[in-house]
């Protein structure tokens, strides 16, 4: 069994395989939460248009609307931040790939 250790090679008697799980399992903590985050601006920007009236109309459609954004600037975040979401789930599902395998065998009849 490998163990780390420090720069004068003395062990710190944490194996090798726990270091990897805590560094795998600090990626999915971060992938979900910015998963999640992401996924909450997609929805803020969404709300933020369809209150706004769709598609624009008049000369108030570029007015500020939030932060300082007028629609013309949630209409360039919204796609954008969807775009960022979709992948961070993309990234996440290959990231569980045993798991998304173990629940499509139960869940889908042969």
């Amino acid at each position: 069994m490998l163990r780390a250790s420090d720069e004068t090679g003395h062990s710190l008697g944490i194996s090798y395989e726990r270091v990897l799980r805590l560094k795998n399992s600090i990626i999915r903590t971060l992938l979900f939460f910015s998963m999640l985050c992401m996924g909450l601006i997609t929805l803020a920007t969404g709300i933020m248009l369809m209150s706004q009236g769709l598609p624009p109309q008049g000369l108030a459609s570029g007015t500020p609307a939030f932060s300082g954004q007028g629609r013309v600037g949630f209409a360039d975040l919204h796609p954008a931040a969807a775009l960022i979401t979709v992948a961070l789930v993309v990234a996440h599902l290959l990231g569980c790939r045993r798991a998304v395998y173990g629940y499509a065998r139960t869940a889908i009849p042969s």
